[in-house]
């Protein structure tokens, strides 16, 4: 793994030109324009296809309430954050998506990165992996992908994680009873973990660009298993969702030489120090790049 003399750095000029809310508005404009050209189609098993405003065939479970309604629906998903992520990739990149899910991002990395390029999932539980596996084939992306079914923490190790019913999203490996509002039911299973130092040091790729991290709690162990990773590539750039955990672990990316922004709505950027950091950034997403 190295230095990447062409990944894009984004400088605070670069952000202001990029990241317009005008430009952010037209583009979905546009691709509003096109939802008439998307279908859903139920294949039985609670299994279902629909395709993405940006083309993508994509297989989702009908039982899951967090992803799968808005993608089915509307063909979208966190529409800020992915304009920002569409805008670090570049074709021949490494990317690695950490929480999967479906794919949403994985798919845009692909298309994105193409044949010269690799984008490496991680997804563990079981029953989303597969609809993944199945979406990257479909879409003809499965040559330059690698799906892992392993979780990603500090060290490797088998940890249990707990599948959720309805809100597959929210799976994890700290808490297994979900609150009454969440009205959902839990199972657990064992799940091989691995970090992102010994999964490289097994699998070298020459660089990573991008790595993108929702992993409902594990953010912290993932960066601490991840020095020499950040170390190897001075240039690589942060998609991390917070939550009160992590306030120490973008305190250590920050004393890394990361700056870190908030992914506004609108996929503009806000710049902003640890003593602005607080609860209301809570499940939000930030970028941290150098």
């Amino acid at each position: 793994m190295g230095d990447r003399n062409d990944t894009p750095v984004m400088t605070d000029e670069a952000h202001a030109a990029a990241v317009s809310s005008v430009n952010f508005n037209s583009a979905i404009a546009e691709l509003r324009n096109t939802s008439s050209l998307r279908s859903s189609h139920y294949l039985g098993d609670h299994m279902a296809i629909t395709s993405t405003i940006y083309g993508h065939k994509i297989f989702v479970d009908t039982r899951d309430i967090s992803l799968a309604p808005h993608i089915l629906v509307d063909g979208k998903w966190e529409m800020g954050v992915t304009e920002v992520f569409r805008r670090l990739i570049r074709g021949g990149m490494t990317v690695v998506d950490i929480g999967a899910n479906f794919g949403w991002y994985t798919l845009i990395a692909a298309s994105l990165v193409g044949p010269k390029g690799h984008v490496i999932a991680f997804e563990p539980n079981p029953d989303v992996h597969n609809l993944l596996h199945r979406s990257l084939e479909v879409n003809g992306y499965q040559s330059y992908t690698t799906l892992e079914r392993k979780g990603v923490m500090e060290v490797p190790k088998v940890l249990t994680f707990h599948k959720w019913a309805r809100h597959q999203a929210s799976g994890n490996f700290f808490w297994g009873n979900p609150s009454p509002v969440h009205n959902d039911t839990t199972e657990a299973i064992q799940v091989e973990c691995t970090s992102l130092d010994e999964y490289f040091r097994e699998h070298p790729r020459g660089r990573v660009d991008v790595i993108k991290i929702d992993a409902e709690g594990s953010e912290p162990q993932i960066i601490d298993g991840a020095d020499f990773t950040l170390h190897v590539n001075p240039r690589i750039q942060l998609l991390l969702e917070y939550n009160s955990l992590v306030r120490p672990t973008a305190e250590k990316l920050m004393r890394k030489g990361f700056r870190m922004a908030h992914i506004e709505d609108d996929a503009s950027l806000r710049f902003m120090n640890l003593d602005q950091l607080d609860q209301s950034h809570n499940w939000h997403m930030l970028l941290f790049t150098r």
